[in-house]
Order: structure tokens, then C-alpha cells, then sequence
């Protein structure tokens, strides 16, 4: 192997006491800058840089979007006790003027698809039932939509 170092030249290297500590600086020295790269105010696209935000208000859209639909489901006479998951396809997204702070335009994320577990979930006609209630609340296919008991 024709390499910079030989091994036995990469062993000595790794003896001396000042070479360890000026790999161990110059490592940390890297990681700290690739930290702060991310950290830069890049351009504004509506997604925080460590993406946390995003997160926390995608997971309050679905809750409160669960919450919603069982309130309505929970009326289908024969449904029982129900339990809700929506999926969404992305998170929010702002779009920005140029040079402007405040958002012109928020886009709602899309769903994905929508579990419905209920008691009534083996029966055909409430399952029927949910499947068109859920796809036309939302405007989605009935083929993003599951029921089951």
C-alpha cells in the first residue's frame, strides 16, 4: 500500500503526546465548525434549521385534525368507541417576499391517509359509512382512508 503515511510511520505519530492532542483539537475544531455551518441564515423557505418547530406544529395540525374527525365520527350511530390517525404528506411551508419577514403565502401539508379504529369496524355498512364520511371531510380518495375494528 503507497499511501502518505506508512503504518509504521502512522504508529510513531500516534506515540507523541503533541500529535494526539493536535489531532484531538483539530477534530473538535472540525465538528464545531460543522455545527455552526448549520446554524448560517440561509434562505427562508418556512423550515426551521433544526426542524423541531416544524415538527411540534405538523403534530398539533394532525391532533387537532384527529380531534376534529372523532368528534364527527363519534355521531355514526353504531360506531362505538373510536380511536383516530391522520398522516400528513409534509409539513407547512411558508413562501416569502424578498426581503419581507412575515409569510405571503402558508401552505396547509396534505393527507397522506386516515386510519379509523372503531367497534363498528366489522360491519360493512359502517365502514362504508366512515370511509365516505372521512373522504369527503377531507376531499381525499377512499382509498387513503382505512376502517377497521
Amino acid at each position: 500500500m503507497n499511501g502518505i503515511f506508512s503504518m509504521k510511520e502512522l504508529k510513531e505519530l500516534f506515540r507523541s503526546e503533541k500529535s494526539i492532542r493536535i489531532i484531538l483539537i483539530a477534530g473538535a475544531a472540525l465538528i464545531v465548525l460543522i455545527a455552526l455551518s448549520g446554524l448560517g441564515g440561509g434562505k427562508k423557505d418556512g423550515n426551521n434549521s433544526n426542524g423541531l418547530f416544524n415538527y411540534q406544529k405538523q403534530a398539533e395540525y394532525e391532533t387537532a385534525l384527529e380531534k376534529r374527525l372523532t368528534d364527527i365520527l363519534t355521531q355514526i350511530d353504531g360506531i362505538g368507541n373510536i380511536t383516530v390517525m391522520i398522516t400528513l404528506d409534509s409539513s407547512e411551508q411558508n413562501q416569502y417576499q424578498k426581503n419581507e419577514d412575515e409569510p405571503v403565502y402558508t401552505k396547509t401539508p396534505e393527507i397522506r391517509g386516515v386510519i379509523v379504529v372503531c367497534d363498528g369496524g366489522d360491519n360493512i355498512i359502517i365502514r362504508e359509512k366512515v370511509i365516505s364520511a372521512v373522504s369527503g371531510a377531507f376531499g381525499i380518495s377512499t382509498t387513503r382512508v382505512s376502517v377497521i375494528k
